[in-house]
């Protein structure tokens, strides 16, 4: 009973919210006026179709100078308040074009008013707002201001600020002239302060504005739009409470919509559809319609968010909260990206609708206060915002007329200084004077230390062996400064000549020594591969003589065999490391990225290295933060670069501990080898990754190795857009740090062996 009463009160308290900001009114003259001008439009057929803007682009064309300009502005302000983003940009870059050839200075900055405004086009009105306030600051051409201000005024109503809208659109009226060429800015301004009085449901006033509108583009010969203007009335019909005139209009809207063609049309039909049955208390017809205007794919992105609030609030109205829900997150996402403050408000209105079709009732009464409170905040904000900008402007009228009694001051004292301005004139002449003299004793004593320094320089070039064909101390010399000058550019020209060459030299011999290393490589790896093959055969045979020795128990030949059996495998390992190193050396070693199983790898290269471990006296252990997972990369690689990591550990460390750390950091693979072996030196650290290099001689005399395996694990994970690092000291133990990237870098196969 309690959950009964209290959702009760909650969907008396929300209907009471959202009907109350549409306070109906009773059908009186201005309903009856507003039908006929709706029927009229019909019956006269204005409707703006592909053809109709075809003969508005045709006559634009045939006209000529500032009438041609305003006709394609004309194009292009409807485009853009129609939020056709692709006509908008076709008509503008048209304009621009015209603008550019006329080289008319007054419409380049209605251009300029264009590019401000289009950010509305996404519905960012806060962007247009802080663009159009910058933009109209210094601006005192009144066209140009009333076509800014039209604009401005129709950002400021979507964001609420009514007050502020009113008296934008005041202040381009205000100045501008009423002649023939004005009547589209003026029908302009109209039409905004139409659209203003319709959001603050002052219906009577924007009926007439509208025809208003109607009077000065019918004048000036300009198709006028009847889908925006039917749509208009029928809204105002609804929200007034008129709900049969207001259906009624809704069919006259569908028909002249359909004969415009536009997709766009046919997406403001559906909008005053949903909107119109959603105040007549018909939900279902009401998100039918939503749905519709929804799944046109040319829908205006600016007139979207007003759509999509009528099907999210039908939803809730029908009870159906899942699919609510889910449609104010899209909302809420939308609001979000174009930072619309005005969207968050009416949302937040809704959101206890949408809760008490969720049963959550608790939570809709806590969201109705909130939504209260807040719709409070902000029309108070609003209110001071208003009051705030129209004392800037009464400010800024008051400091407009104190610059013009100071500006009628300053010229009156500009008789009374002209004799003081003579007088300066004479100080200022011999001020000039005396300047000059003091240029001409600088000139000197730049002349002066020019002829040092030119004197300066051929001692130099002498000194260096330069062919000087005068003594420096020459009074001839001294007297062409420019000669001399001359042939010091000359002999520097002639140095820089065998410069270049000596540098062309340098270059044919680095290429040539690089070649060589090339050749190097080639060699090596191609001899690796022609020993390894006899190796593996006195390899094969050594172990199967092993075998028999066992079988016939000589014991004395197996220990002989044993030991030529080891010495083959390192030297195996030796070749291998060669052959790998000329691999990467010579360009030949690829890259081949597959799915790798991180976890097994580690464990395997663990595995490995456990037995030559032990045989020191060292445990190895493997440390993860959790499971790594499937990495894409080279798996051989990856494990060669560990178990060379793991030997080397187990190779220097007796009697100790070895730890194999691996975890993910940020798309990357991060494996820590870290023993408590000898340690390496930091003047060693230095050497420590290059071929055939180990910390000293006395590591090589007591535990043997080639100083192959650093430099080919830091090779091969350069290969694998890696590298490995090292932290030691001696005594204390190493600490070698693998990197890798856990998906493959792009880059191509050359790239990967010029980095190794």
């Amino acid at each position: 009973m309690r959950a009964t009463t209290l959702r009760a009160l909650i969907m008396g308290v929300c209907a009471f919210g959202f009907v109350s900001t549409a306070q109906a009114q009773e059908a009186s003259g201005w309903v009856a006026r507003g039908e006929a001008l709706a029927r009229r439009i019909e019956a006269e057929n204005h409707v703006i179709t592909a053809n109709v803007r075809n003969q508005r682009e045709e006559v634009a064309r045939r006209a000529s100078g500032e009438t041609r300009l305003q006709a394609l502005y004309d194009l292009a302000a409807d485009d853009y308040i129609a939020s056709d983003a692709e006509a908008a940009t076709r008509s503008l870059a048209a304009f621009e074009r015209e603008v550019s050839a006329q080289s008319n200075r007054r419409f380049a900055a209605m251009a300029a008013v264009l590019h401000a405004y289009a950010p509305a086009l996404d519905g960012d009105y806060v962007t247009v707002r802080r663009n159009l306030s910058q933009l109209l600051r210094a601006e005192t051409d009144p066209l140009v201001r009333a076509a800014g201000e039209r604009l401005h005024a129709y950002a400021l109503t979507d964001l609420g600020l009514f007050g502020n809208s009113l008296e934008s659109a005041r202040a381009g009226l205000l100045h501008l002239p009423d002649t023939p060429a004005t009547r589209t800015l003026r029908a302009g301004l109209h039409d905004a302060m139409a659209y203003n009085s319709i959001r603050v449901g002052d219906y009577e006033t924007a009926l007439s504005h509208m025809e208003r509108t109607t009077e000065l583009e019918a004048a000036a010969g300009k198709p006028i739009d009847g889908v925006v203007i039917v749509n208009n009335i029928a809204g105002m019909f609804a929200q007034a409470g008129a709900i049969a005139e207001a259906q009624r209009l809704v069919t006259i809207h569908g028909q002249i919509a359909g004969r415009s063609g536009l997709p766009a049309m046919r997406f403001f039909a559906n909008m005053l559809c949903a909107k119109v049955h959603f105040l007549a208390g018909n939900y279902q017809m009401s998100l039918s319609c939503a749905d519709q205007g929804r799944a046109i794919a040319e829908a205006p992105p600016e007139y979207l968010t007003r759509l999509l609030i009528y099907r999210v609030h039908a939803l809730a109205r029908l009870g159906l909260g899942a699919e609510a829900r889910e449609a104010m997150i899209e909302l809420r996402a939308l609001a979000a990206a174009r930072g619309d403050p005005g969207l968050n408000e009416r949302l937040d209105l809704i959101e206890p609708e949408i809760l008490n079709a969720e049963g959550r009732y608790a939570e809709a009464f806590a969201a109705l206060r909130y939504a209260h409170e807040a719709s409070e905040r902000n029309l108070m904000n609003r209110f001071n915002d208003g009051v705030r900008e129209l004392r800037a402007t009464m400010e800024s009228e008051v400091a407009d007329a104190e610059q013009r009694a100071q500006a009628q001051a300053m010229r009156s004292e500009l008789q009374a200084r002209s004799l003081e301005a003579m007088q300066l004139a004479f100080l200022l002449a011999g001020a000039c004077l005396l300047a000059v003299l003091i240029i001409a004793a600088l000139i000197y004593r730049s002349r002066r230390n020019m002829l040092k320094a030119v004197g300066r320089a051929e001692e130099i070039l002498a000194r260096r062996g330069a062919d000087t064909q005068t003594p420096a101390n020459d009074r001839t010399v001294r007297d062409t400064p420019t000669q001399r000058l001359t042939h010091i550019l000359d002999e520097i020209e002639r140095r820089d000549i065998a410069l270049a060459q000596a540098f062309e030299a340098l270059e044919s011999a680095r290429f040539a020594a690089e070649s060589a290393n090339i050749a190097k490589s080639q060699f090596l790896a191609t001899m690796s591969h022609e020993l390894r093959t006899p190796l593996n055969a006195i390899i094969g045979y050594t172990e199967m003589l092993i075998e028999s020795a066992e079988e016939r128990g000589a014991e004395d030949e197996r220990a002989d065999l044993g030991r030529v059996h080891a010495a083959g495998r390192r030297l195996l390992a030796l070749i291998n490391d060669v052959l790998d190193l000329s691999k990467i050396e010579a360009g030949a070693m690829e890259v081949s990225a597959e799915p790798v199983d991180i976890d097994a790898l580690v464990a395997e290269a663990a595995a490995t290295v456990k037995p030559s471990a032990l045989t020191n006296g060292t445990a190895i252990s493997v440390e993860a933060s959790g499971p790594l997972g499937v990495a894409l990369t080279d798996g051989f690689k990856l494990s060669q670069c560990l178990l060379n990591l793991l030997s080397n550990a187990a190779k220097f460390t007796k009697d100790g501990q070895i730890k194999l750390r691996a975890h993910r950091e940020d798309g990357w693979l991060v494996f820590e080898v870290i023993d408590t072996g000898i340690g390496i030196a930091p003047e060693a650290q230095k050497h420590l990754f290059q071929p055939f290099v180990q910390a000293d001689a006395s590591t090589t005399r007591a535990y043997g190795g080639t100083g192959l395996g650093l430099a080919i694990t830091r090779r091969l994970a350069r290969l694998l857009h890696g590298d490995v690092t090292v932290k030691s000291a001696p005594g204390q133990g190493s600490a070698f740090t693998l990197r890798v990237p856990s998906a493959p870098v792009a880059a191509a196969n050359e790239e990967q062996r010029d980095a190794a």
